[in-house]
């Protein structure tokens, strides 16, 4: 149930959800934190059992981490 795609790999589903994500006027959403992992499941597992705003709270967590440290990155230089 964690893995949506049994012949393709998280990183491919990564790709296609920031491109829709860019091809609709939002920003990408970037996994770079050591704890990225672990809330994910966390995220996850409470999707499944029914508690679907825990994951897009993760999710909305996540995009707004990349949208400041693009602008940090912006920002510098």
């Amino acid at each position: 149930m964690t893995q949506p795609f049994t012949d393709l790999n998280k990183r491919l589903a990564r790709l296609l959800m920031n491109w829709f994500l860019i091809q609709n006027g939002y920003r990408p959403i970037i996994f770079n934190k050591k704890t990225d992992s672990t809330e994910y499941m966390e995220a996850l597992h409470k999707k499944l059992s029914g508690n679907h705003r825990a994951y897009t709270e993760y999710m909305e967590k996540c995009m707004l981490r990349t949208q400041k440290e693009i602008i940090s990155l912006l920002k510098s230089r």
